[in-house]
């Protein structure tokens, strides 16, 4: 009876008082601003080192980006920072078949994307990437991942004509940079697709999915660099700064 007393009085845990994970409204307002400025602060800095630095080599510009963030992603990793029980799973074969084209994809996407801004202008540039989604719903209805309704179509229709509205008011316009664009659009556009059928049984956080997809995405970016740029005279001005 005393044991059974003893065990009465243990407090039984209230699973209505467990607080719910996740970041507090402070930690989430942050990350939203700190993801807000860092996009824009990219884009321009990107341009700033392609045209003002004269460094015309997207490739080569990507390959340094997606280096040193596949890096501390790595490295906060390995110091246990963030979980990486998915990545650890991952088999040669596994990631050859289904990481690998991703990170591929995403290579031609940054590539194309960093190139287009040597012909067109910031502001145009960002009148174009609101046509995306229409490239990503013609990539889900050719991979029967979406299938065409009459909302969809609308909204299609809707985003083409006012992304022509806006394009035709533009002086300075490059046929070549609008190529540029749209190739890197389809890139992203293949790239989700491509997520979303290979790695539908893995949930990937953010930085442990950029320590798996950065490095297939840097042998595309270094086989790019070599294949479609002068490398010798982007490292040298990389030597040089």
């Amino acid at each position: 009876m005393a044991r059974e007393a003893q065990y009465k009085q243990v407090p039984q845990e209230d699973a209505s008082e467990k607080k719910p994970h996740g970041l507090s409204p402070a930690r989430a307002a942050a990350a939203t601003v700190l993801y807000c400025l860092a996009g824009p602060s990219l884009i321009f800095l990107n341009k700033h080192i392609l045209v003002e630095v004269e460094f015309p080599y997207g490739s080569a510009l990507s390959l340094l980006g997606v280096t040193m963030s596949t890096l501390l992603s790595i490295v906060a990793l390995m110091l246990g920072w963030f979980p990486s029980e998915q990545a650890r799973s991952l088999t040669p074969q596994t990631y050859c078949t289904r990481v690998l084209p991703i990170g591929i994809a995403l290579g031609l996407c940054l590539t194309t994307g960093n190139v287009a801004y040597l012909y067109n202008s910031v502001a145009f540039i960002q009148i174009l990437k609101a046509f995306a989604p229409v490239v990503l719903l013609l990539v889900l209805f050719a991979a029967r991942l979406e299938k065409p309704s009459a909302t969809l179509i609308a909204s299609i229709m809707i985003i083409s004509g006012g992304t022509a509205v806006a394009v035709r008011g533009e002086v300075e316009l490059s046929l070549i940079g609008v190529a540029y664009m749209l190739a890197s659009e389809f890139f992203e556009a293949v790239k989700l697709v491509m997520t979303q059928i290979l790695l539908v049984d893995r949930k990937f956080g953010s930085v442990e999915g950029l320590a798996v997809v950065g490095p297939a995405a840097m042998a595309a970016l270094c086989v790019c660099t070599i294949v479609g740029e002068d490398w010798r005279d982007a490292m040298e001005k990389v030597g040089e700064r």
